[in-house]
């Protein structure tokens, strides 16, 4: 994200700089000149001046691109921010739902799981009910209290990727 917000802010400054373009580039050269025909050898100092002056080409094209990668550069940063904090909202809505149907589920469900293991043992003592009966009983306390650990699995789990993404671990 960072490297984005950076090269939006590189081509603004291009855009700034294209549109100073217009100022001519100075050269300025100093040398020495040896001329020797045969009959003379002269020796003698050169400085020479440069100034192009854009008669014809005054960076529009320059400009134009600079400001064109500018803008992308730009959007490029804003949907990259806005999808980060999208994601972002779901993780932390999707973290609450979690928590919320953990905590439902483990209050409604495995609640009244004690209660319904002593009426079956107590059915099967007295012989109400078969093994299978009471096993039943056991397997469906099981799948409830793994269903409910599975939740707040999910449920830590979203909270760890949450807290990764905005940073909020505490060591």
């Amino acid at each position: 994200m960072q490297i984005l917000a950076r090269r939006a802010e590189a081509a603004e400054l291009d855009s700034r700089a294209a549109a100073r373009g217009w100022v001519p580039d100075v050269t300025l050269g100093i040398g020495t000149k040896r001329s020797d025909n045969g009959i003379t050898r002269d020796n003698g100092a050169i400085v020479s001046l440069s100034i192009p002056l854009p008669v014809f080409d005054r960076q529009q094209a320059g400009e134009q691109r600079a400001a064109a990668e500018a803008l992308t550069a730009r959007a490029e940063y804003v949907l990259a921010r806005n999808r980060a904090e999208g994601d972002l909202r779901g993780l932390h809505a999707q973290t609450q739902r979690l928590i919320v149907a953990a905590t439902d589920y483990r209050r409604d469900a495995t609640a009244a799981a004690p209660e319904l293991l002593r009426i079956a043992e107590a059915a099967y003592q007295g012989g109400e009910s078969t093994l299978l009966e009471l096993l039943d009983a056991y397997r469906g306390a099981l799948e409830a209290e793994t269903t409910a650990l599975d939740l707040e699995w999910k449920a830590r789990e979203a909270r760890i990727d949450y807290d990764l993404l905005t940073g909020s671990i505490t060591e």
